[in-house]
């Protein structure tokens, strides 16, 4: 399961299009944040934001295969090899 959050509008909508996965509703809370779970998303899958029908990236993103302005990528720090082992943060799937 993936946690996802970000920043949109007031007033606005905002999902996580997962590549081959579909489009997924996050929920509005408060202040132009919104955020929600995708049950069936696993490592190296491939999504983007879509905030007021505009595509974006993830800026907290840990993998940006195809630069920072193509999709972001899922990376599970407890399956991923560290190079260097103190470079580690927080969990992306929970």
């Amino acid at each position: 399961m993936g946690a996802f959050s970000c920043l949109g509008t007031v007033d606005g909508e905002a999902s996580v299009k997962v590549e081959g996965g579909g489009d997924h509703a996050l929920t509005p809370d408060g202040d132009g944040y919104y955020s929600g779970q995708v049950a069936q998303i696993g490592q190296d899958a491939r999504y983007q934001f879509d905030v007021n029908a505009h595509l974006q990236p993830d800026p907290a993103s840990r993998g940006q295969p195809k630069g920072p302005l193509g999709p972001s990528l899922v990376l599970d720090p407890a399956r991923r090899r560290w190079r260097r082992p103190r470079t580690r943060l927080g969990a992306a799937l929970v």
